[in-house]
């Protein structure tokens, strides 16, 4: 019978050696229970702790499972999973759960809703044009929205705006009208070269101010103009796209009322418009003032 007892003594220790996990253990001294660190511990057998190794005691590939609060100087790598709660940090680095997601569809834009907390603005998935928008308060901005729109790719002013400033724009299309108590043109003047139809010697100007599209000028003919010939050419500053439909002269001083009916204008192009002269030619050795749009 002891030698029985004895036997299943053994195979019982033998048994439970097999089975125990290869954890890091307190190693028969009270395990590791003082003290707390940063780095993964074991217990040394004395009721201590002492570091343990990578590879040799745990398998660092593990996935630890937090439940508390983790704390860290820097978190280097990805996270993978979800992420709830927020992520505190510096303000150029806090995140929260849904900005550490954003991106992951397409039209996310992550931005700030705090001074450090980041949030995510769903792309706009409607099938209408939306624009992006933001309405501050003079002081501090406001979270981005969608805002809706009417139109194609543009949006329409349904209200009535009020610009205050200078209104910066390559064009204008509308299909309503346009008021104003005034039109101003700006740009740098064209220039303008005398023809045989101002006669021998004849000196031609534009007055300072004046514009591609408005302006006045300015012809001292000279001695016997010539008929049905150029009296002036005018180069626009520049190329204006698309061509101007027409020119529009109007005498500025009395000699060149006088000689209204022997000046005309061709069909201007995009860089030049002329003026030309009719059957009898204009007078000669006269000052001839002129205001012109062009439109």
């Amino acid at each position: 019978m002891k030698y029985f007892a004895s036997l299943l003594v053994l195979m019982s220790s033998s048994l439970i050696a097999q089975i125990s996990p290869p954890y890091p253990s307190g190693g028969g001294g009270g395990g590791c229970t003082t003290g707390t660190s940063t780095v993964v511990q074991k217990g040394n057998g004395s009721g201590g702790c002492s570091p343990a190794v990578a590879n040799t005691d745990y398998a660092p590939s593990d996935t630890p499972i937090f439940t508390g609060t983790v704390t860290a100087p820097t978190f280097a790598g990805a996270l993978t999973g979800n992420v709830t709660g927020n992520v505190t940090g510096s303000s150029a680095t806090a995140t929260t759960a849904s900005a550490l997601t954003c991106g992951t569809l397409l039209g996310d834009l992550p931005y700030f809703n705090t001074a450090s907390t980041m949030a995510c603005l769903p792309g706009s998935t409607t099938s209408t044009v939306k624009i992006l928008g933001q309405t501050g308060n003079g002081t501090i901005s406001a979270a981005p929205a969608w805002l809706a729109v009417t139109g194609t790719g543009t949006p329409v002013m349904s209200a009535n705006p009020t610009v205050t400033g200078t209104w910066n724009m390559g064009a204008i299309s509308m299909t309503g009208n346009v008021t104003s108590p005034r039109w101003v043109s700006s740009g740098t003047a064209p220039t303008i070269a005398a023809g045989t139809g101002a006669g021998t010697s004849a000196a031609v100007s534009i007055t300072a101010g004046s514009t591609n599209s408005v302006g006045q000028l300015t012809i001292v003919t000279g001695t016997t103009p010539a008929a049905a010939s150029t009296i002036a050419t005018i180069t626009f500053n520049g190329t204006v796209s698309p061509a101007p439909r027409v020119v529009i002269l109007f005498p500025a001083n009395a000699t060149a009322a006088l000689d209204t009916l022997q000046v005309f204008t061709n069909v201007p192009s995009t860089t030049t418009w002329t003026m030309t002269s009719g059957a009898t030619g204009i007078t000669g050795s006269l000052t001839h003032i002129y205001f012109y749009i062009v439109l």
